[in-house]
């Protein structure tokens, strides 16, 4: 079962990074992309639409902050060139949070970095 999830997080990671997808650039306006979003990742899509709803549906405005905030991370991981690994780390870690995904991928390939500087 463990290497059936490791498998299925290298597949949704390549997925997203969009190398499945080359030559596909984000699409202008904020409604294009949750479409453009929505169609790609149905099912992660749907989980962090949930739980936004869960914990925000009395607020709108961060509702509505929060979402934008996912689908921006969204692309941003699209375009970025994280190494695979810390793709399917973060994401396997956190699956409807693209935003808290992202912020570990960063924080990950900045200290992996820094890491290779310091041994080398």
């Amino acid at each position: 079962m463990k290497k059936f999830t490791i498998l299925m997080s290298l597949i949704l990671a390549t997925i997203i990074t969009g190398s499945v997808f080359a030559g596909d650039t984000r699409p202008a306006g904020l409604k294009a992309q949750l479409d453009t979003m929505r169609l790609e990742v149905p099912t992660r899509f749907e989980c962090m639409l949930s739980d936004i709803k869960e914990d925000f549906s009395d607020d709108e405005s961060t509702f509505l902050y929060v979402l934008k905030t996912n689908i921006k991370a969204y692309w941003d991981i699209r375009e970025a060139d994280y190494s695979d690994s810390i793709v399917a780390a973060a994401l396997a870690d956190f699956p409807c949070d693209f935003s808290t995904a992202l912020y570990v991928m960063k924080t990950n390939s900045n200290a992996s970095s820094e890491l290779g500087d310091l041994l080398n």
